[in-house]
């Protein structure tokens, strides 16, 4: 069975913009089976629990009837979010959003207060630098997250730049396993963990190579988070670094 994902997509007339605000058909924002749009990224909380406030956020959302979707109100749902201190089931008064305000809401309401923004809202061109600048999010590109919902977990973001950008809400059946890397190690893993450290301050060349300078930041990061200091990158390790 497909994971579940919710979403802002379309107006009670089947267009982007105008319409009533408020959802008018109760499908303006609604929770759905995931489908291979193909995506082009997900963002991925590196804590569970902010994953799983955002979910919450998201499935409150999409069975509030006074939340419909339209682009050209697309900051109208933050406005009102902001009003009652963003428990969102308090939102009474229509309003619209579109797919990218949407998943910012949700996330500034699970806690990313950093992405909390004046005028207009990030679009799906801006959503993935914007929700990297945190510091609380990773990014995957590899086809078995953006081409299958088999490694997808509760409070993913799946992006497709310049079009449309949903929330996940269950987990999918798979367990993705990464590969242990230590020095020598060369390829696409050790640039992601290049650019995981380099979330937390390391400040690698993102080079695919790992080289003393990698394994010291891997031996500093086990230090200070209490795991075995040996700079070999293993599923603990990739666990810790909120990547599986």
């Amino acid at each position: 069975m497909p994971v579940k994902i919710g979403h802002a997509s379309i107006n009670e007339n089947g267009k982007v913009s105008g319409g009533v605000p408020g959802d008018q058909t109760r499908k303006e924002i609604c929770i759905r089976n995931w489908y291979n749009k193909p995506w082009g990224a997900v963002i991925r909380a590196r804590d569970t629990e902010l994953a799983d406030k955002m979910a919450i956020a998201c499935e409150t959302l999409c069975v509030n009837d006074f939340v419909g979707y339209s682009q050209d109100r697309r900051n109208s749902l933050h406005d009102e979010a902001k009003k009652v201190g963003y428990d969102l089931k308090k939102i009474k008064t229509p309003c619209d959003s579109d797919c990218s305000s949407f998943v910012t809401v949700c996330a500034i309401a699970a806690g990313v207060k950093e992405l909390e923004y004046e005028g207009n809202a990030p679009t799906t061109r801006t959503l993935i630098k914007n929700f990297l600048k945190t510091g609380k999010f990773i990014v995957f590109t590899e086809n078995q997250y953006t081409h299958s919902d088999k490694y997808l977990k509760r409070g993913d973001i799946l992006v497709k730049e310049g079009s449309h950008t949903v929330m996940v809400l269950t987990n999918g059946v798979g367990e993705y396993t990464l590969p242990v890397i230590r020095m020598g190690s060369k390829g696409e893993y050790v640039k992601k963990l290049q650019e995981v450290l380099n979330s937390h301050g390391y400040g690698l060349d993102v080079d695919g190579e790992f080289g003393p300078k990698t394994r010291d930041a891997v031996k500093d990061y086990q230090g200070k988070h209490r795991l075995v200091i040996d700079g070999v990158v293993g599923k603990l390790t990739w666990g810790s670094l909120g990547v599986i």
